[in-house]
């Protein structure tokens, strides 16, 4: 009967079960973004989620709204109510001697993840141009 009755208790906690921690949400991130680029390119990616809008994720609070709010500042602190998502944004500066007039690649990358921190969709590195995927001179690219 006691065991039923913690059972019991501890029910409403189950409910809102999938909440992360803002390190678990940048392993993750990081895992998609070497999945999809290199490990050098991860090296010389800032993860810009932490200011202003880039900070920003959706859960569903108790009476299942939508809601908005920045993720922890810590990160060992769980974000709020049922998490439903969180775009992650990756500032890219990527050294590339190999081309004089293109020496550095400034971009952004956006991992967008979903509640059980999947992709929602492909990220776009199209951003990063074709010379520096296949190792190569800048030389008649455009």
């Amino acid at each position: 009967m006691k065991k039923f009755l913690a059972l019991l208790l501890l029910l409403p906690s189950f409910a809102f079960a999938q909440q992360y921690t803002r390190a678990t949400i940048r392993h993750r991130a990081d895992s998609f973004l070497l999945a999809y680029t290199r490990h050098d390119i991860l090296q010389h990616s800032k993860w810009v989620t932490g200011t202003g809008v880039n900070s920003i994720y959706t859960y569903t609070n108790r009476k299942g709204k939508l809601k908005y709010t920045m993720l922890p500042w810590e990160d060992s602190t769980y974000t709020t109510g049922n998490f439903a998502g969180v775009k992650v944004w990756y500032e890219v500066t990527y050294p590339y001697p190999k081309c004089a007039i293109a020496d550095t690649i400034r971009t952004h990358i956006i991992i967008d993840l979903d509640g059980q921190l999947e992709l929602n969709h492909t990220p776009d590195i199209s951003v990063i141009p074709d010379y520096v995927w296949e190792n190569d001179s800048c030389k008649g690219s455009r």
